[in-house]
C-alpha cells in the first residue's frame, strides 16, 4: 500500500514469517476452525509473495526491521538504524 501510495521508503515491522515459539500468532491461535491459523506450509510460502513485491517495486527501499524474522527477502536492520 505504501509503495502504491508514492513511497520511496518502507520500513517492515512485525513480518515474522514463522511460527514463533510455537504459537501461529502473536496473540495466540485463533479458535479451531477458523481460518486465521496458517499451516506450516502456507507460511513457507510467504517468501515467494514476498519476492514479487520486492521485483515489482525495485525503486522502493524496503527494510525489514522485525526483531526475529525468517524473512529474508529484504534487507534487515534494527528500527533505530532504519529511522536515522
Amino acid at each position: 500500500m505504501a509503495a502504491l501510495s508514492g513511497a520511496a521508503r518502507v520500513v517492515m515491522l512485525g513480518y515474522d514469517c514463522q511460527h514463533t515459539g510455537g504459537k501461529k500468532h502473536w496473540h495466540g491461535d485463533h479458535p479451531p476452525g477458523t481460518a486465521g491459523n496458517a499451516a506450516p506450509h502456507t507460511v513457507a510460502k510467504w517468501p515467494v509473495h514476498f519476492r514479487k513485491l520486492r521485483d515489482a517495486y525495485r525503486g522502493v527501499q524496503i527494510i525489514n526491521c522485525s526483531r526475529d524474522t525468517a524473512l529474508d527477502v529484504f534487507p534487515l536492520a534494527a528500527l533505530e538504524e532504519a529511522l536515522t
